[in-house]
């Protein structure tokens, strides 16, 4: 918030990769696929003849509960979707609590149970967002092809595309551009004919009733509703379902949680440096919440958030002088919006030039490529950051996602 005809069985060398990449991870005492037991309930109706005081015959109809225990894959840090999975099929639950039923196509789907049924592998798909795109690319380890499978991007030509490939496909019309996300064209959607349109919800969009009116099935990614960044990240769980590729996104994601915890050991016994992540725009500022993912990064990299006594999840509305208030414990500034000198923020705060962040130059903001680059390598983003807290533990890297302003 942003295929040609693929089989389902693994190749040899993928399923050595995971086993071999298993057995490093059992032997480092990690859990790769963090497997969990969960009970699924189903409700169904019984059928029954028996015979009463042996005079008549009576047919009795009751419902009746059943508990059975599946094996869910493990979500260990998304809040908004679930997946169950099951020998022929899986049930995996979207970020409106809506359920699909994905099934091989060479199966077919179980009776009883109520969802949305989606064959997978999909083959035609349509996305809303860019962080989309970033989730498959970073399934293309595995399945190089997996982008020929998009055939459709919502604002896909409004984006700064910083992956290539896609780029390309848009300039020639492998992809298309299929409008605006409050206002796409569906017409053109219908036409395309996707197996499933990957969308976000925000309060108040009509896009999802229409597509509900045109019978285009949907799946809802609200990736940028969780208050963590491994957690929005782990929404590559989620879309590889629907790929058939289960086993793969627990290896990607797996080996992307093992590299930021090893970060996080690194500058675990530092200094804590105090920051301050805010924007400023027509005299309000605007920063993140105490509970969001900036805060919980922060707190991972062992660094002190100005802000962590606010019990929000997102951003919220503060004023300047309750910003100046924090001014003596400000040692690092990350500005997220439009900032291209250290002069332009005196210029709306100037009580800011008496913080450790602006004296020692320590101020950054995004690099343009951090909403799409910066979440397909997360991995990349985390070492940025612990790279402009702890910069003694880092000597020698070059910010990627992140831009240090001068004056």
């Amino acid at each position: 918030m942003d295929y040609p005809s693929m089989t389902s069985r693994r190749t040899l060398a993928t399923s050595l990769m995971l086993i071999i990449f298993l057995v490093i991870g059992f032997l480092a005492g990690l859990s790769l696929s963090a497997m969990i037991v969960k009970p699924v309930t189903i409700t169904e109706k019984v059928t029954s003849t028996q015979t009463i005081q042996t005079t008549f015959t009576a047919t009795v109809s009751r419902a009746e509960t059943t508990t059975i225990t599946k094996v869910v894959s493990g979500v260990k840090y998304a809040r908004l979707f679930d997946i169950t999975v099951s020998d022929d099929y899986e049930i995996v639950k979207d970020a409106l609590d809506r359920t699909f039923i994905l099934v091989p196509r060479n199966k077919s789907p179980p009776p009883g149970i109520d969802g949305t049924v989606i064959y997978v592998p999909v083959e035609r798909v349509i996305v809303m967002s860019a962080t989309h795109i970033a989730l498959l690319e970073r399934l293309k380890e595995y399945r190089p092809n997996i982008l020929d499978s998009v055939v459709g991007i919502m604002w896909g030509g409004q984006y700064e595309w910083y992956f290539e490939d896609v780029k390309d496909a848009l300039q020639d019309g492998r992809i298309r551009d299929v409008g605006s996300p409050d206002s796409p064209n569906y017409e053109e959607i219908l036409t395309l004919n996707p197996d499933i349109v990957f969308v976000y919800a925000f309060p108040g969009m009509e896009t999802l009733s229409k597509l509900d009116e045109l019978g285009i099935k949907y799946a809802v990614i609200n990736e940028y509703l969780e208050n963590d960044y491994l957690g929005r990240f782990e929404w590559i769980k989620f879309m590889a379902a629907f790929y058939d590729m289960d086993a793969e996104a627990d290896v990607i994601f797996s080996r992307a949680e093992l590299t930021i915890k090893t970060i996080a050991k690194k500058v675990a016994d530092n200094e804590s440096p105090g920051v301050a992540w805010f924007s400023i725009y027509k005299g309000t500022v605007y920063a993140a919440g105490g509970e969001s993912y900036v805060a919980r990064a922060l707190r991972q990299l062992n660094a002190k958030y100005i802000f962590s006594d606010v019990k929000e999840t997102s951003s919220f509305v503060t004023t300047i002088e309750e910003l100046l208030g924090h001014s003596e414990e400000i040692d690092v500034i990350v500005y997220p919006g439009i900032l291209n000198s250290i002069s332009d923020l005196l210029s709306e705060a100037p009580g800011m030039s008496g913080t450790k962040a602006v004296r020692l130059g320590r101020v950054y903001t995004y690099a343009p490529s951090i909403y799409q680059l910066g979440f397909y390598d997360v991995e990349g983003w985390y070492l940025d950051l612990a790279s402009i807290l702890h910069p003694e533990d880092f000597p020698g890297h070059e910010l990627r996602y992140f831009v240090k302003i001068s004056e």
